[in-house]
């Protein structure tokens, strides 16, 4: 399978803010429309994320291998993103301006942890005509010895002194497996009834009882061109709008058709669960055109997925609370 950059070329970001769209990191800071003190306006976006950022991730430096989370990221867990750097000393808008596009009520700890991961690996990349192909690959393999069984729905595991079992229901009515164990990849939320019989520790009950996941929704929008790119932008945005974050993938020539992608974490992907599917298409079409101006008239088809409506996974990513 052939790895492409996820994201590739000298192309800008945006960044949408009170109306108004900026490139990033090409040229000069721009003269945000925002109360900055004089040091966070000379500092500028980049300069006050690494500044007031780069306390505990350079603590953690050197400890990226470990299995445990560095001690120095640890200790703010105690605090969301908005507190960490209100701590600080950042104005409110310095703030919006740094967090564009992200929760603030996430926890600091997580972020920080995530951003000590990211500067060990910078670049990312996705398979050539889809991830997808990697488990259907896999399962082919999988398929050829009968290891796979579809249309099967577990309703339960369960475990005594010399085995494990997982008991399905399927058109034939139910079944019992059993086995030496069970691996479980189900996420906890369509899974918290599943452990009953499974003898598992209290502390493992009670992060299977009470681990939340925020919602999350992507909504995909085909273009017939990449008309981004002809401007020099990347389709990659943060923006204070409903869709929040823009993604773009497609081939490298602007001419070929792309994909427009919003992705959307927290209380606004919980907002776009409220509409029905046409409405939340308007939304994020007309959110993609306040960004990137002529994507309504390039617009041929959509597709919306929302993990919360997803029956078998009840929500997207892991939600941990503050010290959790």
């Amino acid at each position: 399978m052939t790895l492409e950059p996820f994201k590739g070329g000298d192309l800008a970001d945006v960044l949408h803010l009170r109306g108004q769209n900026y490139v990033s990191g090409h040229g000069p800071e721009p003269d945000w429309p925002l109360q900055l003190t004089p040091e966070e306006r000379h500092l500028g976006r980049g300069g006050m994320a690494k500044r007031y950022l780069a306390g505990p991730l350079e603590s953690a430096k050197g400890s990226e291998d470990l299995l445990s989370v560095p001690r120095p990221i640890l200790e703010q867990d105690h605090y969301t993103l908005r507190q960490f750097l209100e701590k600080q000393g950042l104005s409110r808008d310095a703030i919006e301006l740094m967090t564009l596009g992200a929760d603030t009520s996430a926890s600091a700890g997580l972020l920080l942890l995530v951003e000590l991961n990211e500067q060990v690996t910078r670049e990312y990349f996705h398979i050539r005509g889809g991830n997808d192909q990697l488990p259907g690959a896999l399962a082919k393999q999988l398929e050829l010895g009968g290891a796979i069984r579809y249309g099967c729905r577990v309703t339960s595991v369960g475990q005594d002194d010399s085995d494990a079992w997982a008991v399905m229901e399927h058109a034939g009515g139910h079944e019992t497996v059993r086995g030496d164990y069970v691996v479980s990849a189900l996420p906890f939320s369509v899974a918290r009834n599943l452990f009953a019989d499974a003898r598992l520790s209290p502390e493992k009950q009670r992060v299977i009882r009470e681990l939340q996941y925020f919602p999350v929704d992507k909504i995909f929008l085909q273009m017939q061109k990449q008309f981004w790119k002809a401007k020099g932008l990347s389709g990659f945005a943060n923006t204070d709008l409903v869709s929040e974050r823009f993604w773009a993938l497609g081939p490298e020539s602007p001419e070929e058709r792309g994909l427009l992608l919003s992705y959307v974490i927290g209380e606004n992907a919980a907002k776009l669960d409220t509409m029905d599917v046409h409405s939340r298409v308007q939304q994020t079409i007309a959110d993609a055109e306040i960004v990137f101006p002529g994507a309504r008239e390039q617009f041929e088809a959509a597709r919306v997925k929302s993990w919360s409506e997803d029956p078998w996974q009840r929500g997207g990513l892991t939600s941990f609370g503050l010290a959790n």
